[in-house]
Order: C-alpha cells, then sequence, then structure tokens
C-alpha cells in the first residue's frame, strides 16, 4: 500500500512539474503586466543554465531569430535579440538590446535599453529549487510605441507568443535535466 501510494504522489508530482505555464497578462492604460510561471523537474542550476545560454536561445526560442552576448560586464550582459512578432497573417520583426543583471543562482533582470519598438520593456525570471523541483516566475512589464494594431490584438498576441516561448523554455529545461 505505501509503495501504490508513493508511486500516486511520484506520478502526481510528474503531471505538474509537466503541466503548461499559468499566465497572467493585465493592461495599465497603454502598457502590459505580465506574470506566469512555471515548474520543472530539474535542479535550479540547469534552469539557470537555459535562462542564460543567450547565444543558444535561437535553437530553442522558436520565434527568435537572433541572440548574441554583445558584451559582457561584472554583473551580467549586454544582449542584443531580434525575433518576429506575428498577429494573425502579418508579422513584424521587433529587436531588443537588453542590459542583464545576473544574480546567481536564483534571479535574472533585465531592461530593453535602445528603446526602439517599446516605451518600457523590463523584467525579471526567478527560480525557486525545492525537492527535486524547480518553479520559475517570469514578469514582464512591456509599453509598446504606438502603432496600427489594437491594443487587445496586441494583448492576445503578447499572451499567445509568451505561453509558447515559455513551453518552449520549459522542454529546454525539461530535456537538459533528463
Amino acid at each position: 500500500m505505501r509503495a501504490l501510494c508513493l508511486a500516486i504522489i511520484s506520478v502526481a508530482l510528474a503531471a505538474d512539474t509537466a503541466a503548461a505555464p499559468s499566465v497572467a497578462l493585465t493592461r495599465e492604460g497603454g502598457a502590459f503586466r505580465l506574470r506566469a510561471q512555471f515548474a520543472v523537474k530539474a535542479p535550479a542550476k540547469t534552469v539557470w543554465a537555459v535562462l542564460t545560454d543567450y547565444d543558444g536561445m535561437t535553437g530553442f526560442v522558436s520565434n527568435l531569430r537572433k541572440s548574441r552576448v554583445a558584451s559582457r560586464t561584472p554583473d551580467g550582459a549586454y544582449i542584443k535579440q531580434e525575433g518576429v512578432a506575428r498577429l494573425m497573417i502579418f508579422s513584424r520583426r521587433v529587436s531588443l538590446t537588453l542590459k542583464v543583471v545576473e544574480t546567481p543562482p536564483d534571479r535574472l533582470e533585465f531592461v530593453d535599453v535602445e528603446g526602439k519598438e517599446f516605451e518600457e520593456y523590463e523584467g525579471s525570471w526567478t527560480i525557486e529549487e525545492s525537492s527535486e523541483v524547480s518553479r520559475v516566475s517570469y514578469e514582464l512589464f512591456a509599453e509598446m510605441r504606438p502603432s496600427m494594431v489594437p491594443r487587445a490584438a496586441a494583448k492576445r498576441a503578447l499572451e499567445h507568443s509568451v505561453r509558447r516561448q515559455l513551453r518552449q523554455v520549459q522542454a529546454e529545461i525539461e530535456r537538459r535535466a533528463a
């Protein structure tokens, strides 16, 4: 009976860690605030390795076309990224230069320092490890520059895009942990 209970608990834990990321997106005037979270059956060091694999991100985040370290600082890096944002049949290139502050082993903070695409774009990743599971939290505050895209459509596109990206990051963490 005890073995059966342990088996049920381990299956429930595995199902919990494989669950799709939860995403909450709210609008604040012309800006969006996003909070997301997922769990993975992986040590925090594996999560950290994936989140800081700036040069390798194009291999597992499908809408990223370019991602490279432009320069390193004592507490992080400047990352040049180019991606493609899609909305129905339309697509648009998005370029960011992120200043990333790394606080190993559990926190990354980033801000776009060029402001080409967004009035404001900043966020963070946080890792919490317990037992065999790591909980990963992602926050983003983004205020788009005025465009022809209605805010409601932009909100749906952003939410869909972030869900997909988070699932891809989650899958890469699980792949590396296996």
